[in-house]
């Protein structure tokens, strides 16, 4: 289901928003976007590795603490984890096999560490509305 935006995010505040299901958004903003997955949520339903592709993002100490995906390169771990999750959108205009087959192709270039048993550190980026997080794989 879309909702208007106007929430903060690690690219700025939305412009619009995405409930995939409870805990898990899906948000776009005037320069980017991405999945937002709320940290209890993402610790029950993806792996270490999927966790150590996001990175952890809140607002302020009051807020959520979330893992983010950005829509660049980002959101392929959740596509190949989750096909499901591709929200309203995708789902509408991309077949499930070929999403994730896509998906696994962006994680191999992009991301190469997920295939591997080793897991990079997680990124932390609290109290941070300014920093911003995109892919620069250049795909």
């Amino acid at each position: 289901m879309r909702y208007p935006g106007d929430i903060p995010t690690p690219w700025g505040y939305s412009q619009s928003k995405e409930q995939i299901k409870p805990g898990v958004l899906y948000v776009s903003t005037a320069s980017h976007g991405g999945y937002m997955i709320e940290a209890e949520v993402a610790q029950q339903e993806i792996s270490s590795q999927a966790l150590a592709i996001g990175f952890r993002w809140r607002y302020d100490s009051f807020s959520q603490l979330y893992y983010c995906y950005e829509k660049d390169c980002d959101y392929a771990v959740i596509w190949y984890e989750h096909p499901e999750w591709r929200g309203e959108y995708f789902t509408e205009k991309i077949a499930p096999e070929i999403a994730q087959e896509e998906a696994k192709k962006t994680l191999e270039s992009s991301h190469p560490e997920y295939f591997d048993d080793s897991a990079p550190r997680i990124m932390d980026i609290t109290f941070a509305m300014n920093k911003r997080r995109f892919c620069n794989s250049g795909i």
